[in-house]
């Protein structure tokens, strides 16, 4: 029985100052790392804008192939962006903000709603797309993210 007692005493493991600092450690590399995670999940937000605009683009394609002009800037209602896109989380608005006097012209453009980016989003996050396919950032939102 006193050799149990021995091998008892003689077992050793981690004491409390040690496991603070672990522990330490651990929180400073993830208040390190946050920041730029919100950062590249903002970015990632923005590539629904990104692919609902080529998606507008060929729907214009589409619609200037059968009638010989683009739609004009009353189609993107709420219900039809809900029909198109989905009616879950919206991160963008869209619309048709040029191309209702030249039917060889439009301009989709992609609004960020307040929030939808996260901690990151500054202002306004606008992309817009045009009939020769440039997509183009017009407002970066992203002022607090550090990319």
């Amino acid at each position: 029985m006193s050799q149990f007692k021995r091998k008892l005493s003689k077992v050793s493991g981690f004491s409390l100052v040690e496991l603070m600092v672990v522990v330490a450690i651990i929180g400073t590399l993830a208040s390190i790392a946050l920041p730029k995670f919100q950062a590249f999940q903002a970015k990632a937000k923005q590539a629904e804008v990104k692919t609902n605009l080529s998606g507008i683009y060929t729907f214009q394609l589409s619609y200037q192939g059968e009638n010989g002009s683009y739609f004009k800037s009353g189609y993107f209602t709420s219900a039809k962006q809900t029909q198109l896109f989905g009616g879950g989380n919206k991160r963008y608005t869209y619309s048709i903000v040029d191309g209702s006097t030249d039917a060889n012209n439009f301009v989709a453009q992609g609004t960020a709603a307040s929030g939808a980016l996260g901690k990151c989003q500054g202002s306004s996050d606008t992309w817009q797309i045009n009939q020769d396919r440039v997509l183009s950032q017009t407002s970066n939102g992203l002022v607090n993210c550090g990319l």
